[in-house]
């Protein structure tokens, strides 16, 4: 059984100016609240909702009936309508910039152990006149690409192929690994123009 981890993500939506915008001022909120737990309580652990550049809950909504479960029983429909528990965590937003005649917008977040490819797919169903362009790297040593748009998904994803000897420093061999990451997201705007241009 493999470990749970964190996959970090970069995203850009594309789309007319006000469609654009209003997604961007929709997804700026809180995440969605759960119950506290009984070792949570006694904690004293604030559980105010999280406030987030992308929150998955003011995008894709989780109904009202699931919102006063605890974090184990929400998993279920958070896994059903964004494919990954918790939703973006640690979202920061980029701003936007115009190209021909069209709105960029651009985040960064991280997710639960996989990309979200579901989260942008549902977004897709009700914002039709974007597109989401996803980079993706998980600590699986997996990275990949999604462009999603009226809920159509095309993605790829790669293995690591970066070989290693038992005599190679580890530091070295994380250091190789992190700029191997590194690189697809350093190539993420180059890849979007490609691709828009193409269209």
């Amino acid at each position: 059984m493999r470990t749970r981890s964190w996959t970090q993500n970069r995203l850009t939506v594309i789309g007319p100016e006000m469609d654009a915008f209003a997604f961007i001022k929709k997804a700026q909120g809180p995440m969605h609240q759960t119950k506290a737990s009984r070792w949570e309580q006694q904690l004293a652990i604030d559980m105010t909702p999280r406030m987030e550049a992308l929150s998955f809950h003011q995008i894709v909504p989780i109904p009202e009936a699931h919102l006063d479960a605890h974090a184990i029983q929400l998993a279920p429909v958070e896994e059903r309508l964004w494919g990954v528990r918790y939703g973006g965590i640690d979202s920061l937003f980029y701003g936007t910039k115009s190209r021909e005649n069209k709105i960029w917008g651009r985040w960064d977040f991280e997710t639960y152990d996989q990309p979200p490819i579901r989260f942008l797919a549902n977004a897709s169903m009700e914002w039709e006149t974007l597109s989401f362009f996803l980079s993706w790297n998980t600590e699986h040593i997996v990275r990949g690409r999604s462009l999603v748009f009226r809920y159509q998904d095309l993605s790829f994803e790669e293995v690591c192929r970066l070989s290693t000897d038992s005599d190679e420093d580890p530091e070295n061999w994380s250091l190789r690994l992190k700029l191997w990451a590194q690189e697809l997201f350093d190539t993420h705007d180059s890849w979007v123009e490609e691709l828009t241009a193409a269209v």
